[in-house]
């Protein structure tokens, strides 16, 4: 039986068998904000599942890297969208409009406008919520 799974250094955890272990490596979770970010440049409201395909084609992924799962049976690169999702939220790049719903604000408006080449947690790191959400994840 093998065994889909991703982890975000693409390395087989120690309780995991190597030989039940299978990993495709993904962008790294920066690498995927500003591909989100031009997805929803729009200003329309969205989900998450409509704007995967669209990243994906953005982050040119293969079929096996859009198609690789977790043991929960959720792809990997939705799992990864949906924290790149938290991160730009808490820089306040965008917003929820309700469950699950969101669009870009006019500060992600603005960063787009910059023209970036990538956009890091450093590039964040300019918003003081991005800086007090990091913090906060690193207190505890």
């Amino acid at each position: 039986m093998v065994v889909n799974c991703c982890c975000t250094n693409n390395q087989a955890p120690a309780s995991i068998p190597l030989l039940r272990f299978y990993s495709v490596p993904l962008p790294d979770d920066q690498a995927r904000f500003l591909p989100l970010l031009r997805c929803i440049s729009d200003g329309a409201e969205y989900t998450m599942p409509s704007v995967i395909p669209t990243v994906c084609d953005l982050l040119q992924l293969t079929d096996e890297e859009r198609n690789q799962r977790l043991p929960s049976n959720r792809t990997c690169i939705s799992d990864r969208l949906a924290w790149s999702k938290v991160y730009l939220k808490s820089a306040g790049l965008i917003r929820m409009v309700r469950r699950g719903v969101f669009v870009i604000t006019e500060r992600g408006l603005t960063v787009l406008a910059e023209n970036p080449g990538n956009l890091s947690n450093r590039d964040l790191a300019r918003f003081p919520e991005f800086v007090e959400f990091v913090q906060r994840g690193t207190e505890g």
